[in-house]
């Protein structure tokens, strides 16, 4: 616990027997005790009794999440969203005979610890560093995120990009059943035309060495009014919705019927207001977020507030790629003068400021009518404010302030 001193923790550290830790403490300096370490993940695949699908992956994982739930409840499903997200993993138990399914968030912090955790469908939807001033090497990280994978046994199922497949592969022994998919038109999410997504289906078996067929290609239309990337989703949650549906030999339903609901500051429209559009991505909390954002946007100029802590990952890729595509950068919060030098020496327009609120100033003086004011700050909250949904209601409230 924070505050106490290291004799108080060692002495409770010795006196019991098991210990449930929160996933948010660094257990890395209490080795010794590993073996007393319990993980929540663990103890709910102990006592639920119905199919869990696990989530976990760099970006997206909560809207993957969000969004599947609400695709399955229109499909007559009753379902529970837990770890992460929603409701406590071991409050969910009692409840089980109310659910057909449950859905859980994973992050690395919740699976590192897991020793028996085995979801019946499991869902890797990327991997990008992060995290890398809690798990040290970006490889500590991908043995954490593994732990949704490693002890799946007959008849569970894994789905994972085929960037995660690729780095699966170097390893020798892995037991699980794999599927790779792939998107193999092209989708802007944003024409009103019908898209044929198309899907690779396989099973991937190291220890047969083989690869065969599962299911047929099956087209499914969509149309880009209907997935809007900008209301909807990004197009590549749902090749990952969709092919999970698959696995799950769910029909695909209807979704001009369903209301979809996202998770607040994840590119959220807060306002228009003087011809200038305000884009609430808080939850961007890594560059390739950010960048993801960026790219959905692409079309009238933007104006970037980025900032927040790096969590030991290196921004200067994420500078060299948004160089073309802004019309300035606002630097915030601890690392903005690392942010304004990253963006001096890539010939990006950046100027630089201590809190959000100065810098939403700065953005509002350099916005014309047509520009987009973006929050995606490519960082951890934790330098400024609680954590990013604190920090996304701030914006808000600086947008509704300026209205």
């Amino acid at each position: 616990k924070n505050g106490s001193s290291p004799q108080k923790l060692t002495l409770f550290l010795e006196s019991n027997q098991y210990i449930l830790p929160s996933p948010g403490i660094d257990l890395r300096l209490y080795a010794h005790y590993q073996g007393k370490f319990l993980a929540e993940a663990d103890i709910f695949r102990q006592f639920w009794h119905k199919p869990i699908i696990g989530i976990t992956g760099s970006v997206g994982k909560t809207t993957v999440t969000t969004l599947l739930a609400q695709v399955m409840e229109s499909a007559g499903y009753r379902v529970a969203i837990g770890g992460n997200i929603g409701i406590g993993m071991l409050d969910l138990i009692a409840e089980q005979e109310s659910y057909d399914y449950a859905i859980l968030e994973l992050s690395s912090f919740q699976l590192e610890l897991c020793k028996s955790f085995a979801p019946d469908l499991a869902i890797w939807t990327n991997f990008y560093p992060n995290h890398l001033d809690r798990h040290g090497t970006v490889e500590d990280y991908f043995e954490a995120k593994m732990n949704i994978l490693n002890r799946q046994g007959d008849g569970q199922q894994a789905l994972v990009s085929e960037g995660v497949w690729e780095k699966i592969k170097i390893k020798n022994e892995f037991d699980c059943t794999s599927f790779r998919f792939r998107l193999r038109q092209g989708f802007d999410g944003q024409a009103p035309r019908a898209v044929n997504i198309i899907f690779d289906h396989h099973i991937l078996s190291d220890k047969a060495r083989s690869t065969r067929p599962r299911i047929k290609n099956t087209p499914i239309i969509l149309s880009g009014a209907d997935l809007s990337a900008k209301s909807k989703g990004h197009p590549q949650n749902w090749q990952t919705i969709i092919q999970a549906l698959e696995l799950l030999n769910i029909l695909f339903p209807d979704i001009s019927k369903i209301q979809f609901k996202l998770p607040e500051h994840r590119l959220e429209k807060v306002a228009i207001t003087n011809g200038v559009t305000f884009w609430n991505d808080s939850k961007a909390t890594i560059a390739e977020a950010t960048l993801a954002a960026v790219e959905q946007l692409q079309g009238n100029p933007i104006i970037l507030l980025l900032g927040g802590q790096s969590k030991g990952v290196d921004r200067k890729p994420l500078i060299a790629a948004l160089n073309a595509r802004l019309k300035h950068v606002v630097a915030f919060g601890i690392e903005r003068d690392e942010i304004k030098k990253l963006c001096n020496q890539e010939a990006l327009s950046c100027v630089s400021y201590p809190t959000l609120e100065t810098a939403f100033d700065e953005a509002i003086k350099e916005a014309d009518p047509g520009d987009q004011i973006l929050l995606s700050p490519g960082g951890a909250s934790f330098d400024l404010f609680e954590n990013y949904r604190t920090r996304g209601k701030a914006f808000k409230e600086l947008v509704n302030k300026h209205l």
